[in-house]
């Protein structure tokens, strides 16, 4: 394992501890979309879900693929950003 994956593994594991904590970084990742008005989370004894109204990822684009595919490639390094996100890891962590 490089050194990289090492840091990608442990900065996961430490966002993603149990369940309790990917369900809580599935809905910090919907409150984070892109004009996402609501976060609905749906739990029943198979599954859990969560969905937003936010703008999504266009997995028709090269960017989009990125954000999804390569660790860290979202938008969490802007100035500006406001999310609540930490590392742009989130999807990946899930």
């Amino acid at each position: 394992m490089t050194t990289t994956d090492q840091v990608a593994q442990y900065l996961i594991e430490d966002q993603m501890a149990d369940l309790p904590d990917a369900i809580r970084e599935a809905v910090q990742n919907g409150v984070d979309s892109p004009g996402a008005s609501r976060v609905l989370v749906s739990v029943t004894p198979e599954q859990t879900v969560v969905c937003d109204n936010g703008a999504g990822v266009d997995l028709g684009s090269e960017t989009g693929m990125r954000d999804l595919s390569v660790l860290g490639a979202g938008t969490k390094c802007r100035d500006d950003d406001a999310t609540l996100g930490e590392w742009g890891i989130g999807t990946g962590a899930i």
